[in-house]
């Protein structure tokens, strides 16, 4: 797999779209980078030699009397269509052909190639944000049970659980944000805590 190759080619689709980059642009932008693979066309053939269903390509091989040996080859180069079949299972581009015959494929940049292009996470960011809901109550009724365990004179208890009870919701949110802070401050609680959940949930 080439990582520049294929990062270019997402950036020549990108700046296509929502149009499609033609297999003539792919094929020009893949000889940048392989230009002696297989025949080495130039941009003035490969219009010709592609379209072609059926295409004789010359291998520059020779048999054992020295001969030059021509073998009938009916597929697209190798590195190119490796690359955009890997760039596709991820998601990043979607690969069409337009009419009967054609071998090398148009690229059409998708959403995620979009987002990956761009490398600020995009709306799948946002889309694939996790939001976790907790109920207030339960909350405020999990927190007033630790206080009541705490080691503090019960006059302290009294009033920090009516606190509790008279809290907004904005208020018990940060409650739960400074809390959450410091559990996760400390690496052992966070392992243990990951363990606990872990263990029950496998």
């Amino acid at each position: 797999m080439d990582r520049v190759f294929q990062k270019d080619l997402l950036k020549e689709s990108y700046a296509v779209y929502p149009n499609s980059l033609n297999w003539k642009a792919v094929l020009k932008l893949y000889y940048t980078f392989y230009p002696d693979d297989e025949l080495g066309m130039t941009e003035k053939n490969l219009e010709e030699f592609y379209t072609k269903k059926n295409r004789i390509l010359f291998s520059y091989d020779t048999d054992a009397g020295g001969a030059i040996k021509k073998d009938v080859v009916d597929k697209p180069p190798h590195k190119l269509m490796a690359n955009m079949q890997y760039l596709e299972e991820h998601g990043l581009i979607h690969i069409k052909l337009e009419y009967p015959g054609q071998i090398v494929p148009d690229s059409i940049i998708s959403a995620r190639g979009i987002d990956f292009i761009e490398d600020d996470g995009g709306l799948s960011a946002i889309l694939n944000t996790v939001t976790v809901k907790f109920d207030t109550e339960n909350i405020r009724s999990l927190i007033e049970a630790k206080v009541l365990q705490a080691d503090i004179p019960e006059e302290k208890k009294t009033t920090v659980v009516k606190m509790m009870k008279n809290a907004s919701g904005s208020v018990l949110k940060k409650i739960i944000d400074k809390l959450i802070e410091k559990a996760v401050s400390d690496p052992m609680i966070v392992i243990k805590t990951l363990g606990e959940v872990l263990d029950k949930a496998c």
